[in-house]
């Protein structure tokens, strides 16, 4: 029942609307060909003969071919549907398939952005871990002498607001020189915290690296400055509150030899000029490391009540 009659007898077209001439036309040109009498060394002419005559006899009775046919048409909608719902399936898990791939792709990109998250974090901390060794690195003067600056030639007069308004910017030198950072580049860099009301460049010994002194605005503007990251990114800014690297003898015996014991400088704006600004920067930078620790160890000892409380 699986075979197609209407094609055993040769036909091209099945259904009720083939007529019974033509199956009758049909099977006499099929039977004299395939007649076992005119094959006879063929060993399967019997049996092609013998369903040659069954598809006649089932498509040359009326109701024998309208049952036939209703089969016939049953099975043909069950194969269009059967290859509907695999074209469907197929479609599904081609959908499947992408959405899983997109799935890839986002995670990936997800691990690539963790991934970089995790080094600028790396670089916070070791530019936090910078300034906390550098701020081990200085000692700790209880004193509270109140030293003055000699004037070899060109009096100032110090605020002592200034104290508190000033940073201390370092570099490393690249090629020599600055390094690459002139004054006006450094005025540029940090007037986005705030003014800038004086800068001083000064020449490292080793000339490694070079520093400046940055008097700003506000109190505030030194605070923001020194929270974020400045420079470009190959030869970064070191910014803290300025600090002195020197013990109390050190700065006692520039006070008493200022031009000896000063660096070349280089002056923007009005204020301090050539080599006296050497022991104005150091006194005032002892003068900063004081109030620095004072402040610091008040911190702990609040944060040890706290935690005690």
């Amino acid at each position: 029942m699986e075979e197609d009659f209407y094609l055993l007898l040769g036909l091209t077209t099945s259904g009720p609307e083939v007529p019974q001439a033509a199956i009758r036309k049909a099977y006499r040109v099929r039977a004299l060909l395939c007649h076992p009498d005119k094959r006879g060394d063929d060993p399967v002419a019997a049996a092609e003969f013998v369903s040659l005559q069954r598809a006649y006899d089932v498509l040359g009775d009326e109701q024998a071919r309208a049952a036939y046919d209703e089969l016939l048409r049953l099975r043909k909608e069950r194969l269009q549907k059967e290859n509907h719902l695999s074209a469907k399936r197929r479609k599904m898990m081609q959908d499947l398939h992408d959405r899983e791939r997109a799935h890839e792709i986002e995670k990936k990109a997800k691990v690539v952005e963790e991934q970089a998250a995790a080094r600028l974090k790396v670089e916070i901390a070791r530019i936090r871990k910078q300034r906390a060794q550098q701020q081990e690195k200085v000692p700790l003067f209880s004193d509270k002498r109140n030293l003055s600056v000699p004037s070899p030639g060109t009096a100032h007069h110090i605020d002592a607001s200034d104290i508190d308004k000033t940073i201390k910017v370092t570099w490393a030198c690249l090629e020599g020189g600055s390094g690459g950072y002139s004054a006006e580049q450094l005025k540029d860099i940090f007037k986005e915290f705030g003014e800038v009301e004086d800068i001083v460049i000064r020449q490292g010994k080793s000339r490694m690296k070079s520093s400046a002194l940055l008097v700003m605005g506000s109190k505030e503007a030194v605070i923001a400055a020194t929270q974020r990251p400045c420079g470009n990114i190959s030869n970064p800014l070191l910014v803290v509150p300025a600090m002195v690297t020197t013990g109390a003898a050190s700065v006692t015996s520039e006070l008493l030899h200022p031009v000896a014991a000063s660096q070349p400088t280089t002056r923007v704006s009005n204020g301090l000029v050539g080599a006296s600004y050497r022991s104005f920067e150091d006194v005032t930078l002892l003068k900063m490391r004081q109030a620095a620790e004072r402040a610091r160890l008040e911190k702990e000892i609040r944060d040890k009540d706290a935690r005690e409380a």
